[in-house]
């Protein structure tokens, strides 16, 4: 199970920000941890395990994340983000991500700044 590790003021502004149904599907297959400085995320076995939640959807949350001010690895210690559109070019050239997931998380993320389930 991934592990977010997140201090109480982060993981209010990610609860403003994010859908509620979609923020509580990721809780459900994600362990969180409290802290008082630490906002870290290996969002490795998040991303790649298969659950109710789509690719474009788990995306969208890691990237409210580090917007939110966490930092995320992926793959390895030596793929550090903290900002979420080289995460998104990441996973384009790894193929993990679609040209047209891209797109959309380019034109349409935050929009109307709220983090909303991929139609």
């Amino acid at each position: 199970m991934s592990e977010l590790i997140i201090t109480q003021e982060k993981l209010l502004r990610m609860q403003e920000l994010c859908d509620a149904n979609l923020l509580n599907h990721v809780f459900d297959v994600v362990r969180v941890i409290h802290t008082q400085e630490s906002n870290y995320w290996n969002v490795t076995t998040f991303l790649h395990n298969e659950n109710a939640i789509s690719l474009i959807d788990k995306v969208q949350v890691v990237s409210l994340f580090i917007y939110v001010g966490g930092r995320v690895d992926l793959d390895s210690n030596f793929r550090t983000f903290i900002e979420w559109h080289r995460l998104w070019n990441y996973m384009l050239e790894h193929r993990y991500i679609s040209d047209n997931d891209y797109d959309f998380l380019n034109n349409h993320w935050m929009e109307n700044d709220r983090v909303e389930r991929k139609e």
